[in-house]
């Protein structure tokens, strides 16, 4: 029988003991990459919120519409609002469902007791949610986390239609979700159209 003295190349068990190796690490690799990935959808859905509503503040400012008295809000259509970098595809791959995208300014300003103004406070609230149900309820823009973005779950009923705002009234602060707001309520009006 030969020995052999240089032998070159690996034995099968030892392939086999690498291939198991692989197969392990892989399967904790690939959970860790899927959320490493849907953390950076939901912050750039984040992102483009804030864009949106940072665009409604620069549209104001160059006098396209005017923004609320004290005690007011606007509410302004996304599919109204042009970005720089905009998509009709949200982060998750599907069309935002722009019935259901818009921003809301609310002016929660303070005035005298004899209504004369004293400062003006202007809060920023946006909803988003494209056609597959991801996105966020009416949340105020700087305080928006990951956790605020669902993937699926956003109904059509979790977000009121834009057209339910196209006739002005009266909406709450618990719709805003804001704890912080001086006011029961604001009266609102739609700006359908910014020049």
């Amino acid at each position: 029988m030969r020995i052999l003295k240089n032998r070159k190349g690996f034995t099968l068990i030892e392939l086999l003991a690498v291939i198991v190796i692989l197969a392990i690490l892989l399967t904790m690799a690939i959970p860790a990459m899927n959320t490493v990935m849907e953390n950076a959808r939901k912050n750039t859905y984040i992102t483009t919120a804030q864009e949106y509503a940072e665009q409604v503040q620069i549209n104001a400012l160059s006098g396209d519409f005017d923004l609320p008295g004290v005690g007011g809000a606007i509410v302004v259509a996304t599919k109204n609002i042009e970005l720089q970098r905009a998509s009709d595809k949200s982060t998750f791959s599907a069309t935002y469902d722009y019935a259901r995208c818009y921003v809301v300014v609310v002016n929660d300003g303070e005035t005298t007791g004899d209504g004369e103004v004293l400062s003006d406070k202007y809060i920023y609230f946006v909803a988003m949610r494209d056609t597959k149900g991801n996105g966020m309820t009416l949340k105020d823009e700087t305080t928006l986390v990951r956790n605020d973005i669902k993937k699926g779950g956003i109904t059509q009923a979790s977000i009121s239609s834009i057209d339910s705002y196209s006739v002005g009234g009266s909406i709450s602060a618990a719709s805003l979700g804001g704890t912080s707001l001086s006011r029961a309520s604001y009266t609102f009006e739609y700006v359908d159209t910014i020049t």
